[in-house]
This record gives C-alpha cells, structure tokens and sequence, in this order.
C-alpha cells in the first residue's frame, strides 16, 4: 500500500472492529496484530503453516526452525493473550464447535499459532532424537492451556497443551 495514511486508517478500524465485537460479548479485546497486507497471512500464522508443512513432508530440522520463529517472535504477546484469558476464566471450547465459537476462538490465534509451534518443536525435536530440546518445548506449550488448534477442515479444535502433557508423560 503506498498511502501510509490509508494504511494506518485501515488497521485502526480492524482493531476497533475487533474491540467492539470483544466487547460486546464480556470477553477481553484479543492481542492486537501487526497490521498486513490483504494478500498475505499474518507472521505467526504463515510461520506455523510452514511450520507445519515441514513437518509432514518430513522435513523436521526445518520444522524445528520454522516454528522456533514464530516462538521467538510472538511469544511475549501469546503470555500476554493466555494471562488475560486466565484472570477473565474465559474457557475456549475443543472438538467440534459452532460456527460462533470457531470465531471466538480466532480472535486469540496468536496464542493458538505459539502454542501449536512449540508442540510442532516438540514433535521435531523428538524425531531428530533431540530429547532435551524437545521436552523444554512441551513443558513450555503447557503453559498455553487456553490454546486450541483447529484440524485441517477448521471444525474441530485441540489443546496443544493437552498434547504436549502427553507427550511428557511418555
């Protein structure tokens, strides 16, 4: 976009649009995200996709390095999402969900895409035989208990924590 002006006017009324919706339905206004494009996905849900991609096409080093990305970057703001959702005991659904709750879900998908790279990260690790590297991702993925993970049809949601807990149980 070459108007920056029109740029910073677009993103004020994303953000308010998100904080009316937020509001209106007694829940906390969701993390604000860096503005993008429209053509393109926001950093931490493009960095867990390919993050994701890698994994499954067996690729776990790149797997590892992708989500550790997404980590590193948007971590602090995923803190910052769960303790909000902790203090206002906001309880996001699992399994199948409505069409209302997949969008309340959404409104906190930094939180999802962190959670869901650090039990990517577990995954890799474990795979490339790093034991120690990828228990310190599951232990740091349950502390994301708010965070859901949708399968890839979209309508059905996971807890990264959940998984992670299970992974360390073995």
């Amino acid at each position: 976009m070459t108007n920056p002006k029109l740029a910073v006017l677009i993103a004020a009324l994303a953000v308010a649009a998100f904080l009316g919706e937020a509001i209106a339905q007694n829940e906390p206004a969701p993390a604000p995200q860096p503005p993008s494009s429209p053509w393109q996905k926001p950093f931490a849900e493009q960095a867990t996709e390919e993050a994701w991609t890698a994994f499954k096409d067996g690729q776990y080093e790149a797997a590892s390095v992708k989500a550790g990305e997404c980590i590193a970057k948007c971590e602090t703001v995923a803190d910052q999402i769960e303790a909000t959702l902790e203090s206002a005991r906001i309880v996001l659904p699992k399994g199948a969900v409505s069409q209302e709750d997949r969008k309340r879900i959404a409104r906190y998908q930094v939180l999802h895409d962190v959670a869901t790279c650090l039990w990517i990260k577990g995954q890799a690790e474990e795979k490339l035989g790093h034991q120690a590297e990828a228990k310190k991702a599951y232990t740091q993925a349950i502390k994301y208990s708010h965070a859901r993970s949708s399968r890839p049809t979209g309508d059905s949601f996971w807890s990264p924590a959940e998984k992670a807990a299970e992974a360390l149980a073995k």
